[in-house]
């Protein structure tokens, strides 16, 4: 739980970009290589082909820059969190810049860009238009296995495993509501806002608490 929110966090990911080599073995390879390009140099400034030798340098020089811009791009981070009444996707960049969105998991579908023979490639939240790309560090087997951990995260915050928080305080003055309010559903089912917005809604909580329902 949050310090400043009370509601229990269903779902807590930390996902950041892969890493060739870690920091040692990053110094390990260049020396490693730095050592058998001198090596190679100086073989080939000994028997006279001296333009040969500044060519070895330029290739530790490209190996090192390249591994320097793994390393920076790196640095991003995306963190993606479920509690009952909000998803959260933050993303920082390598360059520091953060993006976020904070979207009701009421309204949160996962969508998937799957390739018949590479698996998943890319994952996307889509709620009420738009359209959030996630997950794209991941290779398929992780993007497959955090789809399922988010999924199943999502079904959580919709099912509200946790006591709706509310006041009960003395009734005050009550007014009714006019005769064609009373019953509406029952008396106005073929209408179409009983068929396409309260009837499926009626349909899932029935699925979900039917058990607890009074006839």
């Amino acid at each position: 739980m949050t310090a400043d929110n009370l509601e229990p966090t269903i779902f807590s990911a930390v996902i950041t970009p892969h890493r060739s080599l870690q920091r040692a073995g990053f110094l390990v390879l260049m020396a490693a290589f730095g050592v058998v390009s001198f090596i190679a140099g100086m073989v080939f400034l000994i028997i006279g082909a001296w333009p040969v030798f500044g060519f070895f340098g330029l290739d530790v020089l490209v190996i090192y820059w390249a591994f320097r811009i793994n390393f920076r791009r790196a640095a991003a981070v995306e963190e993606i969190s479920v509690t009952p009444s909000e998803l959260r996707v933050r993303r920082v960049s390598h360059r520091g810049h953060v993006v976020e969105w904070v979207l009701n998991p009421l309204w949160v579908q996962l969508d998937q860009k799957t390739h018949a023979e590479f698996g998943i490639e890319r994952l996307y939240l889509v709620s009420r238009g738009r359209r959030v790309s996630i997950g794209s560090f991941l290779g398929a087997d992780e993007k497959a296995s955090f789809a399922k951990a988010l999924i199943a995260a999502l079904n959580a915050a919709k099912a509200f495993p946790e006591p709706i928080v509310t006041t009960v305080e003395p009734a005050a003055e009550f007014y009714p509501a006019e005769d064609y309010h009373q019953l509406y559903y029952d008396n106005n089912a073929t209408q179409p806002y009983c068929q396409f917005v309260i009837a499926p809604k009626l349909q899932k909580f029935e699925k979900k608490f039917g058990e607890k329902m009074r006839a």
